[in-house]
């Protein structure tokens, strides 16, 4: 084992990540860098090996793939991450899973050295990525392992149920086609993105094709919100007004964020260059992101011009509250697949 290898395994132990023996086997048996592309961040794997090498065992997400934008489309997740992710998976061998989102198939090998390579489906919805993860997996020594090219909101039926599911992109629902594959009494584990943008890493626990969770950890995956995210329209605001609140309030914490939509259904938040906009159906919250010289922040909006005010009464209520944490909250799934939280 390269000596980078040891130093991440050694490092991920330490700072409290590497929890069970099954993945520390897991990950003392499967080679990240294996999967990697021969260039990270720009360091050529055939002209500085040892700076590629650091850079394959470092402790962070690596971009294995760019949109024609520029844009990352796929990665290798931060190692911590995955941890965070797998270990709340409660994976024993023998056990199904189905992972949505094969990325570069380092995730995928981790899961075949727990549950067994028969036992592991894997889905993308990007043909480049899953070939490319296909022959990464069969030279380290998982030739038989099913990656599938598809629609991962779909799920694969043909060979559920399955006793556990993970997805490694972000979400904002669970979809019931997902529910009716899962095993009754199964785990679901979805990076959770909410309506203010937060993410935190949530557990599912399936019974009758219902679920409820839990929030384990604060994460951050890549999901495309271009698609339902509405586009900013220039009108005159109905009502204007200045704040205390810094709109680095409303992104620090994954836990404010819970307990805000808990206060205020159907808010939602958009960041622009230069403002967040805030929305509650035709209600719209415009906070501006630099101060004026009494360090207060403007706002406009349209709609209610009680909104604004409701958002300061929801973070302020947060506080009051003693800030619970995210582990505090309750999830739930309705019939749609939305999910919501609420204090325990």
């Amino acid at each position: 084992m390269d000596q980078h290898w040891k130093q991440m395994l050694t490092q991920l132990k330490g700072d409290g990540y590497l929890l069970s023996k099954r993945w520390e086997e897991a990950f003392s048996s499967v080679d990240r860098a294996a999967f990697l592309p021969p260039r990270i961040d720009g360091i050529e794997k055939s002209r500085r090996f040892n700076e590629w090498k650091e850079a394959a065992y470092s402790l962070r997400s690596i971009v294995t793939k760019r949109k024609t934008n520029g844009t990352p489309a796929s990665s290798s997740s931060d190692p911590r991450v995955m941890l965070d992710m797998l270990e709340t998976l409660e994976l024993k061998p023998g056990m199904t899973v189905l992972e949505l989102g094969t990325g570069t198939g380092y995730n995928t090998a981790l899961l075949c050295e727990v549950a067994g390579t028969e036992n592991v489906t894997s889905i993308d919805i990007d043909s480049d990525v899953t070939l490319s993860a296909r022959i990464k997996l069969s030279s380290a020594g998982y030739p038989s392992v099913m990656a599938l090219t598809r629609d991962g909101k779909e799920g694969h039926a043909s060979k559920a149920p399955y006793d556990r599911l993970i997805v490694t992109y972000a979400v904002d629902r669970l979809e019931p086609e997902w529910l009716q594959q899962i095993a009754d009494g199964g785990l679901v584990i979805v990076p959770w993105e909410n309506d203010l943008g937060s993410q935190v890493v949530a557990q599912f626990r399936v019974h009758s094709g219902q679920a409820t969770g839990r929030a384990t950890a604060e994460c951050a995956f890549m999901f495309d919100r271009s698609e339902h995210e509405p586009k900013r329209t220039q009108s005159a605001a109905t009502y204007s007004t200045t704040t205390n609140f810094s709109p680095q309030y409303f992104r620090e914490y994954a836990s404010a964020d819970l307990w805000i939509i808990d206060q205020i259904p159907g808010i939602a938040l958009y960041p622009h260059d230069d403002v967040y906009m805030f929305t509650r159906g035709s209600d719209v919250a415009l906070l501006g992101l630099e101060p004026d010289e009494d360090e207060r922040y403007p706002v406009m909006g349209d709609g209610d011009p009680g909104f604004w005010d409701e958002i300061e009464r929801a973070y302020s209520s947060w506080f009051v509250a003693g800030r619970p944490f995210y582990e505090d909250y309750r999830l739930k799934v309705d019939p749609s697949g939305i999910i919501t939280a609420e204090v325990r």
